[in-house]
């Protein structure tokens, strides 16, 4: 599997956003920059927070250690497109219909970059040589 690629740039978001979420949810609680922070803070939000980091994680790590080709990468791709487009929809309507910069924005590019990449810069499928 080649590295260096898109799918290594958003595994390298993901895994970190992972951990943090799962050691320190309210991290998300806080701005950054010009963005505003991605939720208010509450006890449940913080528990479901570190339940969605422990998801987070194998995702990441999958987006480096999967050989994407022809066959895996096209369905995965369009999932990241959906999530990225829900999360989008989601942030839309919280912010009534307005845009808001949030700091989950970040996350809807880089869902965005994984779903194309993975989706149309696929490696070949490898096929075993045949013995005789």
């Amino acid at each position: 599997m080649p590295h260096g690629d898109p799918s290594d740039y958003v595994a390298f978001t993901l895994l970190p956003t992972a951990i943090a979420l799962m050691v320190s949810p309210s991290i998300a609680f806080a701005s950054l920059g010009p963005l505003k922070p991605a939720f208010e803070g509450s006890a449940e939000l913080e528990t479901a927070l570190r339940i969605f980091g422990g998801f987070l994680l194998p995702i990441g790590l999958a987006m480096s250690a999967v050989r994407w080709n022809t066959i895996n990468g096209p369905p995965t791709g369009l999932c990241f497109l959906a999530a990225g487009a829900n999360l989008g929809k989601v942030l839309y309507d919280m912010d009534g219909g307005a845009f808001v910069p949030r700091t989950l924005h970040v996350y809807v590019a880089v869902a965005a970059v994984a779903g194309l990449h993975l989706m149309f810069n696929t490696n070949p499928v490898i096929k075993p040589e045949k013995k005789d």
